[in-house]
């Protein structure tokens, strides 16, 4: 019998879902907005234009993919699509956090990613443990 996903690994999925989606909206769509807004200074311009339109459609890519593991519905898809963009996330926290301790420092918008992201790991932790419980053999 087919367990739908709990309501609360929806959140997290519809969640990643949104987040990659702008991401790479905006980096494949405009290098301006990314370098303004998303990675502004003192990082460098991001660039050329083709890696950042790899980087967008990576982010859409992953999207994409939380949308599947959402539409989907099972602990399966859900389990494939946060075993990659978990890692992901808690790895960018480490590189996040290692060039805001290095000069020139990181601006005050990735110091809001961080947090985001501490807010969102622990959710995919605890999402995980708790589907694998209801899915146990």
């Amino acid at each position: 019998m087919k367990q739908p996903l709990m309501r609360w690994t929806k959140v997290v999925l519809a969640t990643s879902v949104v987040v990659q989606f702008i991401f790479g909206a905006a980096a494949l769509f405009s290098q301006s907005l990314w370098n303004s807004v998303f990675m502004p200074p003192p990082l460098p311009p991001s660039g050329p234009p083709l890696l950042l339109q790899y980087f967008g459609l990576l982010f859409l890519t992953n999207s994409l993919g939380a949308a599947y593991a959402l539409i989907q519905d099972n602990w399966i898809a859900a389990r494939m699509y946060l075993a990659i963009n978990g890692p992901f996330v808690a790895l960018s926290i480490v590189v996040t956090v290692l060039a805001m301790l290095t000069p020139p420092g990181i601006p005050l918008i990735l110091q809001l990613y961080i947090l985001l992201a501490l807010l969102y790991t622990p959710q995919v932790v605890w999402v995980w443990r708790q589907e694998s419980l209801r899915h146990m053999p």
